[in-house]
């Protein structure tokens, strides 16, 4: 009896169920192997490409916030928070370049600034 339990777990181990497909062995032909270097090369010059764009515009946007943080209108008394008209005294300077050395600049009489 205890040879007969050996032999069907040996059987039932070798016999492949009968619903599962067969497998195969994948094989990659030669020409595959040219493939992959290329395709990493691509990926690699993507990569050192986009970081220089990245750079620019990062550079872009801190210079641009150096100038934003230069502008002394949100500081200046005249500065109204109007849709219409922000500064009554210099209304084609407010929020620009040219209010960087705005000659009506004259700052709140308060502690809060703003």
């Amino acid at each position: 009896m205890q040879q007969k339990r050996e032999v069907l777990i040996e059987q039932t181990l070798s016999v492949s169920p009968s619903n599962s497909a067969p497998q195969k062995d994948v094989t990659i032909p030669r020409e595959g192997f040219f493939f992959i270097p290329l395709c990493f090369l691509l990926l690699l010059s993507v990569a050192f490409l986009k970081p220089s764009k990245f750079k620019e515009a990062l550079y872009n946007r801190i210079m641009s916030l150096k100038l934003y943080y230069q502008i002394p209108c949100f500081r200046c008394q005249f500065f109204q928070r109007n849709q219409y008209i922000q500064c009554a005294v210099q209304p084609y300077f407010v929020l620009n370049k040219e209010a960087v050395n705005c000659p009506d600049y004259s700052p709140h009489k308060g502690n809060n600034g703003g």
